[in-house]
């Protein structure tokens, strides 16, 4: 530790003009345990190890359009979770889905929800 100043400027001297991935590949290959240290851009665009993993999943948005988000961390072989569920998108707006749910899953018809929509109850 009396030495740590000095052996950080030599590392940082020695690292400073050199590719970061390249450079990780190399010091893992010498039997080094070294990492990037990575931005939400790095892990998103250049971690092969996530990409293989297949840590995110771009679903669709109501107002941001196509956006990754994190995968489920766990993997099933025979019922395999993933975000954005059966429906492959994000989570809706509030009330988006209203009209689908009363008629698709609660059987109402369109003059039962403008009567519930009149009364402000939607």
């Amino acid at each position: 530790m009396d030495h740590q100043d000095a052996l950080d400027k030599c590392v940082e001297e020695w690292t400073r003009n050199q590719e970061a991935y390249a450079l990780m590949n190399a010091l893992q290959a010498a039997g080094v345990a070294a990492g990037v240290c990575q931005t939400a851009g790095d892990r998103y665009d250049n971690d092969p190890q996530l990409r293989h993993l297949g840590w995110l999943t771009e679903l669709p948005s109501t107002r941001l359009g196509t956006w990754p988000l994190a995968e489920t961390a766990i993997r099933f072989s025979d019922t395999p979770a993933h975000i954005g569920g059966r429906t492959r998108r994000g989570a809706p707006l509030y009330g988006e889905d209203n009209v689908a749910i009363l008629t698709e899953l609660l059987g109402m018809t369109e003059s039962e929800i403008a009567d519930l929509a009149e009364k402000g109850i939607l």
